[in-house]
């Protein structure tokens, strides 16, 4: 029988606003456009921070990027850990920013789910697939100018720091909809369709 994680979060204990984003730091991920949306953001919120987890060519402009944006100090950058390093981060943090222009699995918003963590992503490839309004907030990319993009990114964050309650309700129903997603789950629906 597959296993339902139960999430055993930390929830702003600290009365800060924990961002994550995990992946490779390269152009796709899209961080241009999450640290312009965090920027904007953390200029109406103090206690915001956003932490780096991953490598790439891209880390190097990422960082001088919000420099640029003067929000370097909010800015946390670790290096890539282990996958099992990575699952028990997710507990520490009150949501994934995933603003992927081009992937076609997203797993790590699947594990994000998975742990309980809601989840902000462009409305594009896997991850616009996997998350809808009952886990996670989806950005219209399409047709969307940057800016417009780079707007709703900053407003649904703004959106979850102000409504502890969607924010919770999310965090509850993040599990349930990673698990539509098991393998196990995957496989019945195909079988049943056949």
């Amino acid at each position: 029988s597959e296993k339902i994680i139960e999430p055993n979060r930390k929830k702003l204990t600290d009365g800060t606003f924990k961002i994550l984003f995990a992946g490779r730091n390269v152009h796709f991920k899209g961080m241009h456009l999450g640290l312009q949306a965090f920027s904007k953001f953390s200029l109406s919120h103090q206690s915001v921070e956003l932490t780096i987890i991953g490598e790439g060519p891209e880390r190097k402009k990422w960082q001088k990027l919000a420099r640029k944006l003067h929000c370097e100090d909010k800015v946390r950058w670790l290096s890539t850990s282990n996958q099992q390093d990575l699952f028990d981060a997710f507990d520490s943090f009150d949501v994934l920013l995933f603003p992927s222009l081009h992937d076609s699995g997203g797993m790590v918003a699947l594990e994000a789910l998975a742990h309980g963590l809601p989840v902000i992503c462009l409305d594009l490839g896997g991850p616009g697939l996997i998350v809808n309004k009952e886990c996670g907030i989806k950005i219209i990319a399409t047709n969307k100018s940057k800016f417009e993009v780079v707007d709703n990114i900053s407003n649904a964050l703004e959106k979850l720091l102000l409504d502890k309650n969607l924010l919770s309700r999310l965090s509850a129903e993040a599990p349930k909809r990673a698990k539509e997603f098991s393998w196990k789950k995957l496989t019945k629906n195909i079988y049943n369709s056949i």
